[in-house]
């Protein structure tokens, strides 16, 4: 079984190009089962995942059905030179039936690509429940729930495996039955901007000024929701790509459903605006703007829209250029009581076998052109940088929760490693708990003092660590896919934040400890920070603080290859102040997994919680130098933490 999944692994990793089995991609009137009291061979889980397929507590048909509790992975096999694929020209959905045994279970699943990027649109969504393919909250306990996942709202042509998670799994079970994947019943080959309130992967809709994501009033067939924009004078509709569309020489048709409520004057057209990133073009030509109707050759095929009705549009986008909005508008627009046009179904449409077109993309770390060139052209949408002079600096960018180790896959086994606290339990509780670990010559803080909240959940803002001439800290591009990111900068000052013996023996007491808060925008909604520095670097102390019973953070690293490395040495933990009443119980505890540290914090036995009273932190080291360090945070409460980094000054000599 190891020598198979070590063949997988080096499938996957290299990206070689696979074939379908026969039989399999091409059978386009039947469903492919994945589970049906046992596994196919199609995927298989491997021997790392938790989960247990032979359960026979709860059925949805047969006799067995897959019991799991924190999460497993599904990856495709290799079968002599050929393997399966997801590939969602020939493949339409992914389905299963879900048992919920507990209230407020929060379960997602994830599609992996060949790059082992992770894509994701939750399945529930306790937020926004409009947002997710159930249109659901929670799942409903002790009764089984049908979940069907479109597969066309995926960037990625293909996908070789599934990740099931249920995020805060408190020791209870979810049970999962009857997989299977349904092909289409031709070939196609789209992607899908906006479909019945669920938005596509690296696809953000903003919601600005008379906009409405989820409306009700007036939908397209049998859909629940549609978009709404209300046309009043200066109101626009965008949709971002959060990663640039670069079209080469393909055929690609922007499409989408329109209903207006009202008819426009003659002279006012609705329009579409394609919005080009302003290093592609010059300046004048950097928005193509279309109008929908005014003839019977325009998009909407319509000379004047007709009120109250849905019209499918389509606009065939121009070639060799890159897009990163689309934006609707009015034009000519003085209207001030404006009025609604409804939007849905947007989608792309591609006419040829692959994608064709690329999603810029970052999230390889340090690719040499030889090594883009080499990607599989199976993989859609490949990952290149805007221009080869860029090559060398793609950066690594964390669009989704990825902290859980895609990379377990190397490995047919995970460490057993407990929830550990730095704390003695003999130890006295008026004392921070202490690792024999010696102190090493401080160096500056990192600046967040000048961070840009908007900046970084935008374009990304870059930060030189330190302005001396002979620095030799790295500059740092921070960077967050969430665009309700919430983070300030701050600092902590001897005697009045903090006077901790223990962290003074780390960092100092004379000059301020230099942090970033993190605020919880969204109840269990990750939320994730990126940090890429210039150059591999660890001459550095990862402070982490202001931890409760709410918060769970997982800290990720990797080289500037892209390879996680998870070698932190804990150098330290404790409370900011010395005070007798520091309950111990609150420490941060830290857990070990292959490809992360799960940091969080228990509730204290005396009922206060660190924020409030005391606040607890941690001091790691990494041992291995790393470019890129990932926060991924999740509360189930409102609160916030901060982070640091203070560099070390060591003679490299």
């Amino acid at each position: 079984m190891k020598d198979k999944v070590l063949v997988l692994l080096i499938f996957v990793l290299l990206g070689i190009s696979v074939l379908r089995i026969d039989g399999i991609s091409t059978t386009l009137n039947k469903d492919i089962s994945v589970y049906d009291d046992e596994l196919s061979p199609i995927l298989v889980i491997p021997p790392f995942s938790q989960a247990d397929t032979n359960s026979t507590k709860f059925v949805h048909s047969g006799k067995y059905s897959i019991e799991f509790e924190s999460d497993f992975y599904m990856v495709v096999p290799v079968v002599s030179n050929q393997s399966f694929v997801i590939d969602k020209r020939y493949h339409k959905s992914f389905n299963f039936w879900i048992y919920s045994t507990v209230e407020q279970q929060d379960i997602s699943v994830s599609f992996i690509a060949s790059d082992k990027s992770i894509h994701g649109i939750p399945v529930i969504n306790p937020i926004q429940p409009a947002y997710s393919f159930t249109h659901s909250s929670y799942l409903p306990v002790g009764g089984w729930v049908y979940v069907e996942i479109p597969l066309d709202f995926f960037p990625d042509q293909t996908y070789r495996g599934i990740w099931f998670l249920q995020k805060h799994p408190n020791n209870s079970k979810i049970y999962i039955d009857d997989i299977s994947i349904t092909p289409h019943k031709e070939f196609t080959n789209q992607f899908r901007l906006y479909s019945d309130g669920i938005q596509g992967y690296y696809i953000q809709i903003l919601e600005s000024k008379g906009v409405k994501l989820y409306q009700v009033e007036e939908t397209f067939k049998n859909h629940t929701y549609s978009l709404a924009l209300n046309i009043k004078k200066n109101n626009t509709l965008q949709i971002e790509f959060q990663r640039d569309l670069k079209i080469f020489n393909e055929t690609i048709d922007f499409k989408f459903q329109l209903n207006i409520e009202k008819k426009f004057e003659k002279h006012q057209h609705i329009q579409v605006e394609f919005k080009l990133p302003p290093d592609v073009i010059p300046d004048e030509l950097q928005i193509l703007q279309i109008p929908l109707d005014g003839s019977k050759d325009s998009p909407c095929g319509k000379v004047q829209l007709a009120k109250g009705k849905w019209v499918s549009c389509v606009i065939r986008l121009p070639r060799k250029t890159t897009i990163n909005a689309i934006k609707f508008s009015l034009s000519n627009n003085t209207l001030i009581n404006g009025h609604d046009i409804y939007l849905d179904n947007l989608l792309l449409d591609f006419y040829n076998n692959t994608l064709g077109s690329t999603f810029l993309n970052n999230s390889l770390s340090s690719l040499s052109m030889n090594q883009i060139e080499q990607l599989p052209q199976l993989q859609a949408p490949q990952l290149i940088t805007k221009s080869d002079s860029d090559a060398a600096k793609l950066e690594f960018y964390q669009a989704d929760f990825i902290t859980t180790a895609v990379n377990n896959i190397i490995s047919d086994t995970i460490p057993n490693i407990n929830l550990t606290s730095t704390s003695n339990n003999n130890s006295s509780s008026n004392s921070n708990s202490t690792i024999t670990v010696k102190p090493l010559p401080a160096g500056e803080y990192f600046p967040f003092q000048f961070i840009n909240n908007l900046y970084v959940k935008t374009v990304g803002m870059t930060i030189k660590w330190s302005n001396n001439q002979s620095a030799v800290e790295p500059s740092v591009t921070i960077r967050s896919p969430n665009s309700n990111l919430d983070i300030k900068g701050s600092r902590l000052v001897y005697q009045q934040d903090f006077n901790s013996s223990e962290l003074v023996r780390f960092v100092g007491k004379d000059q301020p400890i230099n942090i970033l808060f993190q605020n919880e925008t969204g109840v269990n909604e990750f939320q994730f920070l990126t940090l890429n520095f210039s150059r591999e670097f660890n001459d550095f102390y990862l402070i982490v603080g202001s931890l409760d019973n709410f918060e769970d953070i997982f800290v990720t690293s990797s080289t500037s290859n892209g390879t996680v490395t998870n070698n932190w040495d804990v150098i330290a933990s404790g409370f900011l102040l010395d005070l007798p009443e520091s309950d111990q119980t609150a420490l941060i505890k830290y857990k070990f997994a292959r490809q992360n540290v799960l940091l969080t914090a228990k509730k204290s036995e005396l009922g206060f919680t660190p924020p409030n009273n005391n606040r607890n932190f941690i001091i790691l080291r990494q041992r291995d130098p790393i470019q890129t360090l990932s926060f991924s945070m999740v509360s189930n409460q409102s609160s916030r933490v901060f982070y640091s980094l203070l560099s070390l000054k060591l003679n490299k000599e």
